[in-house]
């Protein structure tokens, strides 16, 4: 016995899409941009329906993840409060830049650029991502204003871009007393 399907239908936003099924039972459907318009990233459940000949049909869902737009990553105040200085670039411990990519989810990845020197990161599923910088990166560090950059990118191709500057200040200040008279 062959059973012949003869449509597929799926429904977005309250619209069902009709398409039709080959014979190898395979099927395509396009659906328009501006059917997604409004739709937030998230996670939804698509289902499909094929119906044969005789008007049976059968439904079949997955999860799946929109993910449209550009990103709108952040970058955590640098340093506690945009300033580098002697203290915090000597610490053996370091320091470390944070923020997030503004989405969830696997494969996301993040570029830091302090200056002119870029430094790849990876983020959570969650979107948060922790550049660890050592003493000796924070020491080569120019004095001044350095300008950071974000450039975040998702497993879906999607972009955002974030920028930033931290001052750096390794040099004490001049302290003279006048003699006291």
């Amino acid at each position: 016995i062959t059973t012949r399907l003869v449509g597929s239908e799926m429904c977005i936003r309250d619209r069902t899409y009709t398409t039709t099924v080959d014979d190898q039972g395979n099927w395509n459907l396009t659906i328009s941009a501006d059917a997604l318009t409004g739709v937030t990233n998230g996670s939804y459940t698509l289902t499909a329906t094929v119906t044969d000949a005789a008007g049976n049909s059968s439904p079949v869902s997955t999860n799946v993840t929109l993910a449209t737009g550009a990103l709108q990553p952040t970058i955590n105040l640098p340093f506690g409060d945009g300033y580098l200085n002697n203290n915090e670039a000597t610490d053996p411990a370091g320091q470390s830049l944070t923020g997030t990519t503004g989405a969830i989810g696997a494969g996301q990845t993040v570029i830091v650029t302090i200056g002119s020197q870029a430094f790849p990161v990876t983020a959570d599923i969650n979107g948060n991502w922790t550049l660890p910088l050592s003493t000796t990166q924070l020491q080569a560090l120019g004095e001044g204003s350095l300008p950071i950059s974000v450039d975040v990118t998702n497993a879906q191709g999607n972009t955002g871009s974030i920028s930033s500057s931290v001052i750096v200040d390794r040099t004490a200040p001049t302290l003279s007393l006048d003699p006291v008279a």
